[in-house]
């Protein structure tokens, strides 16, 4: 193969892969967005990959992934800040309507812009999850930058409208793109809205693999004038600067 390969966003502390030398040489961004799950991560040293730690919107209610209540909200931040030192992004963090009726949008938002805060801070990218509330999202990444004058992020699964791709772009956004997202109208739109200099390639899997990247530059390409190879190429150039 004469093009790299790139994984924006995966899981892969939270898999059990057995031998990685398959993913060897490839460019990664491991998240682990659940307090209960961010010591496997810390721990993780099968390949080298940059790792992203954060607080999901929807810790509150995984099954088991938040080992504190809503109230306690100050010590899991707390507890973020600890693994900043050892941190290369900040993230997954963001807005999911999925959740509002158990975790409030104001109570979400409020959560989002301290981790958005704590990237620009520290100068460490931020990876970025929404469902169902896109200019929320948008609104606080655009106040974020507005305070620091700097914030380097990408958003994950983007399955936005094109309209909405263009605006994240504008305050220096990346998007982040997965098979999943290749199969819906939305995402295809964002994708095809895109600038080849702010593309991402992601499988979002706890176990990924070079095919899964394969798959997705091909799908990609079916609906971009580049081919798979030229997608891949900006997908690694894009992830080295988003990580500087």
């Amino acid at each position: 193969m004469d093009f790299p390969l790139t994984d924006a966003h995966c899981h892969i502390a939270d898999g059990d892969l057995g031998n990685c030398a398959d993913l060897a040489g490839m460019n990664i961004c491991a998240c682990s967005c659940y307090p209960g799950h961010w010591d496997r991560l810390d721990n993780f040293s099968d390949i080298p990959v940059k790792k992203a730690f954060g607080i999901h919107p929807g810790a509150q209610v995984a099954a088991g992934a938040l080992p504190f209540g809503a109230d306690s909200i100050g010590s899991a931040l707390s507890g973020l800040v600890s693994r900043i030192p050892r941190a290369d992004a900040v993230g997954e963090a963001g807005l999911d309507s999925r959740f509002f009726g158990r975790i409030p949008m104001g109570e979400q938002r409020k959560l989002f812009a301290a981790q958005a805060e704590m990237a620009a801070d520290k100068n460490l990218p931020l990876i970025v999850h929404c469902v169902g509330a896109w200019g929320a999202a948008l609104e606080v990444l655009r106040a974020e930058r507005s305070r620091s004058g700097s914030l380097r992020f990408a958003v994950h699964a983007a399955s936005c409208s094109a309209e909405m791709a263009a605006e994240f772009m504008k305050i220096g956004g990346y998007l982040s793109f997965g098979e999943r997202e290749l199969t819906s109208k939305r995402g295809i739109a964002a994708l095809k809205a895109a600038d080849l200099s702010r593309i991402l390639t992601e499988s979002d899997a706890a176990d990924p693999s070079p095919e899964k990247i394969l798959k997705i530059l091909n799908m990609m390409a079916e609906f971009r004038p580049e081919s798979a190879s030229e997608i891949a190429r900006a997908a690694d150039a894009n992830f080295k600067m988003l990580f500087n």
